[in-house]
């Protein structure tokens, strides 16, 4: 068996376990905070609960659908797929990294706060083609036909909530059940979607690779995607025009940040290489690596200064807020990380390139969005830095 394939337990919790069990933990704290006007005084709360932006619990569905979005994208990168098969994967990878994006950075509400539902009507064509021609394909191919059925009816589901949200908007609801239950059944259905996406995923390359189940990863070797260098570096030039370009104008703290998406896929792609690679050589120093990388991945959405002041009871300062001290906080940990696992020669010009993008934007540092611009830079470096000493290695 591939060793991509053979990480599939944290802690020895299959995933079908330990992620219905985040669901419901995360479906509770809506519970709490609806029913009871104690949890809306408690400050810890609003960053486990979905009905807020920016925090862990908003972090988490985003990870899920960039999770299964990745199973789909190493769909299409087998080898033994043909040219119509590797598309459609493809395009169903796109689909939901879309979502995944949409989930962290509030782009319908986005789109329809500025020209109202129907703005939305090209994004919907374009995907719902892609994803209609991608679906179909699937449905047709006998051994994945049952993905194909699950990815439909958890599409089927997201375009159910959109629309629930526009009912809710337009005040139709009447039954106080519905409106007192609508977030967690809102919600609910999303997450619920989310772990349809992950099976069908799971199902699919358990076909593809001849594989039980149980010994499939949802954790996916990120190095063996097809062109995913280019990948990230296209979605690298698109953060940086989001960031500086459209982000400025529409900043809005009770809403997502799209600025948050490509460190955390970057960040997120690295950790799944560290994982991948402590199962292969045993070593704890990769193990550390994937500690770090998902808690700077979780850290775009989540500033853990906050986190922590919120529950321990102090009120946060410039430590965790300003430019240069969270600079430090996401670089010097994963930098000294590096330096144990990389070639020092590599690391010196990564890090020299580091400290120039510091140079340069230091000067826009009293712009929030500037963060996650240099956050970008280094996610990228180090997903670099990765994918040369593994290729260094091999050689």
């Amino acid at each position: 068996m591939s060793q991509s394939f053979a990480v599939h337990r944290i802690r020895g919790l299959n995933w079908w376990w330990w992620v219905p069990v985040i669901h419901l933990l995360l479906l509770t704290m809506i519970y709490l905070y609806v029913e009871f006007s104690e949890f809306h005084r408690a400050p810890w709360l609003r960053h486990l609960n979905l009905i807020r932006e920016n925090n862990i619990a908003v972090w988490w569905s985003g990870f899920c659908l960039m999770t299964a979005g990745l199973l789909f994208y190493r769909m299409g990168s087998l080898d033994s797929n043909g040219i119509g098969d590797r598309v459609m994967w493809l395009f169903l990878a796109a689909v939901v990294l879309a979502l995944s994006v949409d989930e962290t950075g509030s782009l319908h509400e986005r789109v329809s706060a500025l020209g109202g539902w129907w703005a939305l009507l090209p994004f919907a064509l374009v995907g719902g083609a892609a994803f209609l021609f991608a679906v179909g394909r699937c449905l047709l191919l006998p051994n994945y036909r049952l993905s194909g059925v699950l990815i439909l009816v958890s599409l089927a589901m997201f375009v159910a909530v959109a629309g629930m949200e526009h009912l809710g908007d337009i005040d139709l609801f009447r039954d106080s059940f519905v409106i007192q239950n609508r977030h967690v059944i809102e919600e609910g259905m999303e997450l619920l979607s989310e772990t349809l996406l992950l099976l069908s995923g799971v199902l699919a390359l358990g076909h593809a690779t001849s594989s039980r189940l149980r010994e499939v990863s949802i954790i996916v070797d990120p190095f063996v995607l097809y062109r995913v260098r280019e990948f990230v570096f296209v979605c690298f030039v698109l953060h940086l025009c989001i960031t500086v370009f459209w982000m400025p104008y529409l900043w809005d703290p009770s809403r997502g940040n799209p600025a948050y998406w490509f460190p955390m896929l970057a960040y997120t792609l690295s950790a799944f290489y560290c994982v991948h690679h402590h199962f292969r050589s045993g070593k704890v120093r990769w193990l550390v690596g994937f500690v770090l990388l998902m808690l700077l991945s979780v850290g775009q959405m989540q500033n853990w200064g906050i986190f922590f002041g919120d529950v321990l009871g102090f009120q946060s300062t410039w430590i965790v807020r300003d430019f240069l001290p969270r600079v430090l906080w996401t670089t010097l940990p994963v930098l000294v990380w590096l330096l144990w696992v990389s070639p020092i020669k590599r690391w010196m010009v990564h890090t020299a390139l580091l400290l120039g993008g510091f140079l340069v934007m230091r000067t826009g540092s009293d712009l929030f969005e500037t963060y996650y611009i240099y956050s970008g830079l280094f996610g990228l470096l180090v997903f670099n830095l990765l994918r040369e000493t593994r290729d260094s290695r091999e050689e």
